[in-house]
């Protein structure tokens, strides 16, 4: 059982890290735009001067917002931040850079189609990264979200092969667009299908291990399919076959989450071998958000007035990060009450 546990950690720990890998995988054209967005943002933004003009053209342009943002490596996916809000303010980008930069501007202007592609990819990486997030996501879902996401993968590419742009928001004023300049040629239609393609094929390499686990059918739909159709292990079946037929369980079951469920402290009294069995199924997906939310509760503990406090010896910490709630009647009656109340 404990190896089990441990390889099933090691291969969550591993999923940011390789989902990391294979988002920045560019293909050559595509590279050097996002090269080329990356410097005339830098260009912006890292002198003063140009930001502060560069705000003030916004603002007399209506703009919504007055200033590019940032792409730092070591949060790469801020990437798709960075190109999003370059989309946002292209036309007042351009202008300024046609004044302090005129072949920086045009190399820009160029790859305007591949910006705008990559933004709304790098968009849909932002999305499964926010689902991947939270105290809550199990091994179960981490792996519909990673594979679901290879099934859209396939649709992106066979909806840019049809020129049909619904599924990028930043590409579909090109479909209505009849002008020749306006439109998309064959050539970057090319670019941008081989490129879905070869995440489609590096998702499938990085990703295999996780596609190729099985979720045993009785954790997630035990109550709903007949016993004699459920595949178990010899040690489990006894148990069941009476968890079958549980009436008290199966409220429990179609009231909460699967976790709910077989944490459930009656769940694992009277089904104890189950419980084991599907508990390295229901392993919390450990991801940055635990880190980050780990270094705000510290900040927020180790205040000014509470400095001297050794969160290695104590449980403060430790009881900010769990997702276990403290049975506060069981604690109450393991103390006995004033002999006067």
């Amino acid at each position: 059982m404990l190896k089990h546990k441990v390889s099933h950690v090691v291969t969550v720990h591993c999923v940011l890290h390789r989902n990391h890998l294979v988002a920045k995988k560019l293909s050559g054209k595509l590279h050097e735009a996002s090269m080329i967005c990356i410097r005339s943002i830098n260009k912006i933004k890292a002198h003063p001067l140009n930001s502060r003009v560069f705000a003030n053209l916004c603002e007399k342009n209506d703009e919504t917002v007055n200033q590019l943002l940032m792409h730092t490596e070591v949060r790469w996916l801020s990437r798709g931040d960075s190109l999003q809000r370059l989309v946002d303010i292209f036309d007042s980008t351009v202008k300024f850079l046609g004044e302090v930069a005129p072949l920086l501007c045009h190399e820009l202007k160029k790859c305007k189609k591949h910006l705008l592609y990559l933004a709304d990819i790098y968009s849909k990486f932002n999305e499964i990264q926010k689902r991947l997030q939270g105290r809550d996501i199990t091994i179960i879902q981490e792996q519909t979200i990673i594979m679901g996401f290879q099934v859209k993968l396939g649709l992106l590419k066979n909806s840019l092969d049809r020129r049909d742009y619904k599924y990028f928001s930043n590409l579909k004023p090109f479909s209505t667009s009849l002008m020749e300049d306006h439109s998309i040629s064959d050539d970057d239609i090319e670019i941008f299908t081989n490129h879905l393609g070869n995440l489609q094929d590096d998702f499938h390499i990085q990703f295999k291990d996780v596609e190729n686990m099985t979720v045993p059918e009785w954790i997630i739909t035990l109550i709903e399919v007949k016993f004699e159709n459920i595949s178990v292990e010899p040690e489990c079946e006894y148990e069941l076959a009476e968890l079958s037929v549980d009436i008290a369980a199966k409220v429990v079951f179609e009231s909460g989450s699967l976790s709910d469920f077989w944490y459930n402290v009656n769940t694992r009294d009277n089904y104890p071998k189950l419980a084991a069995a599907a508990e390295r199924f229901l392993l919390g997906f450990p991801s940055s958000y635990m880190v980050e939310a780990g270094f705000s509760h510290v900040n927020v503990i180790l205040s000014k007035q509470c400095n001297r406090l050794n969160l290695k010896e104590r449980g403060d910490l430790r009881l900010k990060l769990t997702n276990i709630q403290p049975d506060a009647n069981a604690l109450v009656r393991a103390h006995q009450a004033h002999p006067s109340h």
